[in-house]
């Protein structure tokens, strides 16, 4: 065999080495169970503000789970209107980016878990990047 075939044996004998440990690796890395994500961050694509909501109960414990919902009213009149829901993780934080810098009015958050509720206004001009620490508390009803 001449020194130019041993050669390219080698070459190829070392592509398929590195070829076959990066197959190992990555078979290795699908078997170990993905770190879960525990954020919970809604996107609203109108803007460069954002709300940051931690949610507590009257003891001062974390509430997961809590639903936080707002109304982005954009556009002509407000007639374009965007839905804004997210749930609390298991930290009950929440967050919400893309809020527009400017708006024509402010906007509701309206934060419950079961028969607890609070509301934050957004209101980009005084504050661009809030963060809240709400406390749920039970619902009055009037008499």
């Amino acid at each position: 065999m001449s020194q130019i075939a041993v050669r390219i044996i080698a070459k190829i004998l070392l592509v398929l080495a590195v070829s076959l440990g990066a197959v190992a690796q990555e078979a290795e890395e699908q078997q170990q169970p993905a770190e879960q994500s525990d954020e919970s961050v809604i996107e609203a694509y109108a803007g460069d503000c954002s709300a940051m909501f931690r949610v507590f109960d009257e003891k001062g414990a974390v509430v997961p789970g809590a639903r936080i919902f707002g109304e982005l009213r954009t556009g002509f009149m407000g007639m374009s209107r965007t839905s804004l829901e997210v749930q609390t993780n298991s930290k009950g934080e929440a967050k919400i980016v893309g809020l527009p810098s400017r708006t024509k009015s402010a906007v509701f958050f309206d934060i419950t878990k079961e028969n607890k509720s609070a509301r934050r206004v957004f209101d980009a001009g005084l504050d661009c990047t809030p963060e809240w620490e709400v406390i749920l508390r039970v619902e009055s009803t009037p008499e």
